[in-house]
């Protein structure tokens, strides 16, 4: 009988074998049983967590960096146990989606060790501002939200706003609404939720939730408080008119909802020969407004008064605005009596100081009680003077339409003439109405302009000492009024003497140009260099800027053939010697 020979089948046993054996001998006296619980932040079970056992007790691995022993799971409440034998572990624990955490045990000498309950974060974190809001139905709410990745890998994770039936929620940042977000390890970003508050809402609750590798919900509880958001409001719904008059009421169209839309307008119980239309911003009649979501716009209802209407009647109607199936009703209310249509005029600076030429502005108000077309004019104007009215965006007119019960502001420019003497000036604003009219009165103090320009024909001198320069200054006056007692001021070195004819100008008109001839006189054994003499025009209402004259003090003549004598007798003397050293 031949000997056994061993297989590749046989071998792979032996080593299985030897395995188990190893195994059997570490866990031979595994009496030490290790249990706990693994939780989330808010304290529930996380089943199917991950307990990993790595053995470092140092006369097992020597000096190696640990001996895996054993891995544990998890149940659906969030336990887990294992036993092994004494020594020194790292217990590992992780979940997809949560921070790992790591504990060591390190002799541990009793039969059954407590590990208790153990909390793992989640990788994204979720903050609101608040997580509970009062809000008015029909209204719209915007809260702040941020999400965080508190883990060591990037995220990318879907973001979903849930709201009752009949609500509007959704998260949005600066670009638009936002459904999903990739965020890099350690970084947050904020969003806003946005959501929409029903007219008929009582109170709910909107679930937020964050989904990735985990999940993460927050609920906002929203209390419902309070009347719906009307679509249409009137600040002053009751006024007064005379017979055959108009009257205006400012009406404010309000959007309450999650979007905009066009609301749309009418009148209802409008008085029999009365009329009644809405009237936008350029006067044009208006049936309906698109109105942004959460926003407001004004218009004017105008109402006309038949000329018929007794006094003492009190008339009424209602303005009633409506957006889609949602409707406002805004009762008003006229009571007729016989007033007279006052203008009224009224300046906040009604006296100012004017320079020739230059425009100045009045701002002026006019109000009336009924509505009336206005013209405008002004009387008692200085000959010569010029007086325009212009609106607030800078158009000229000559007449405005006046709502009842507005006040319309207008700009009056007034420019003096250049003719003008210096003095106090009145004239009266005039405002004409199809019955009434109003005045106002303003003063003007023409206090003068004053300019005073200074040319040189020249700033830069050459001369020698004991020699005068002369300087042709020309003063020119720019201004609107006369200038008097012209002269020149000047500064210059010591020794120096300067003089300049006329000595005085007595009166300069406006734009009237004379001359002063300057003269310097630079003194006797002046150095050669350079020296500064300032000019300056001067008079009794202004001044000229301050110009400098540069001189430049040359050698005189003289000493200048006296160095080419010395220099020419240098060279003769060098030539001398030259020749009598090249003899030897």
């Amino acid at each position: 009988m031949s000997p056994l020979k061993p297989t590749r089948g046989f071998a792979m046993l032996l080593a299985v074998i030897c395995v188990l054996a190893q195994t059997a001998t570490i866990f031979a006296d595994a009496n030490f049983h290790y249990h706990g619980t693994i939780v989330d932040e808010g304290g529930d079970p996380l089943a199917g967590a991950t307990i990993k056992v790595v053995d470092q007790t140092a006369s097992r691995i020597g000096s190696g960096t640990g001996l895996y022993v054993a891995t544990a799971t998890t149940d659906v409440n969030g336990r887990f146990s294992f036993y092994i034998d004494y020594g020194t572990y790292d217990l590992t624990i992780s979940k997809e989606g949560y921070i790992s955490q790591i504990f060591r045990y390190s002799g541990v000498n009793v039969p059954r060790i407590e590990v208790g309950n153990v909390t793992l974060k989640r990788n994204v974190l979720v903050t609101m501002s608040a997580a509970a809001l009062v809000a008015s139905p029909g209204s719209r709410l915007t809260m702040s939200v941020q999400v965080s990745n508190g883990g060591s890998a990037e995220e990318t994770v879907d973001v979903q706003a849930t709201a009752p039936e009949g609500w509007s929620a959704f998260l949005k940042n600066e670009a638009g609404e936002v459904k999903s977000l990739i965020l890099k390890a350690g970084a947050t970003t904020s969003l806003n939720l946005v959501v929409d508050v029903p007219v008929d809402a009582t109170s709910g609750e909107i679930e937020l939730v964050v989904s990735g590798r985990a999940s993460v919900t927050k609920t906002l509880t929203i209390v419902v408080e309070g009347a719906p958001t009307s679509i249409a409001t009137c600040t002053y719904p009751s006024k007064i008119v005379s017979p055959g008059g108009t009257i205006s009421y400012k009406v404010a169209i309000t959007n309450p909802s999650g979007e905009a839309g066009v609301i749309m307008l009418k009148t209802m119980g409008v008085p029999s020969g009365w009329s009644a239309y809405f009237l936008n911003d350029d006067k044009e009649e208006i049936d309906s407004v698109y109105v942004q979501s959460a926003s407001s716009v004004t218009v004017t209802l105008r109402v006309q008064v038949s000329s018929a209407t007794a006094v003492d009647t009190i008339g009424s109607l209602i303005v009633t605005a409506q957006l889609g199936e949602r409707s406002t009703e805004v009762p008003l209310a006229l009571k007729v009596e016989q007033r007279a249509a006052t203008i009224e005029l009224g300046a906040k600076y009604p006296s100012q100081s004017l320079k020739l030429s230059v425009a100045t502005v009045y701002p002026i108000t006019l109000s009336i009680h009924s509505s009336e077309l206005v013209q405008l004019s002004a009387d008692g104007v200085p000959e010569g003077w010029s007086v325009v009215f212009k609106t607030q965006d800078g158009r000229q007119v000559n007449s405005v339409l006046l709502e009842a019960d507005t006040t319309e502001s207008i700009n009056v420019e007034v420019t003096p003439s250049l003719s003008s003497s210096q003095g106090q000036y009145s004239f009266t604003i005039v405002a004409t109405g199809e019955t009434e009219e109003g005045n106002l009165a303003l003063t003007a103090d023409i206090v003068g302009s004053y300019s005073l320009v200074m040319s040189l024909d020249s700033l830069y001198l050459q001369t020698i000492a004991k020699s005068s320069e002369v300087v042709t200054v020309t003063v020119t006056n720019k201004g609107y009024s006369p200038l008097t007692n012209v002269e020149l001021a000047l500064s210059y070195p010591d020794g120096w003497t300067t003089a300049f004819t006329p000595m005085k100008i007595t009166t300069l008109a406006p734009n009237e140009k004379a001359t002063f001839q300057l003269t310097v006189t630079v003194p006797e054994g002046a150095s050669p260099k350079d020296y500064l003499v300032s000019v300056q025009a001067t008079s009794g209402e202004a001044s000229a800027t301050v110009q400098t004259i540069r001189v430049t003090v040359e050698m005189e003549s003289s000493w200048s053939i006296y160095g080419v004598v010395l220099l020419a007798a240098g060279a003769g003397v060098f030539v001398l010697i030259y020749k009598k050293l090249k003899r030897k």
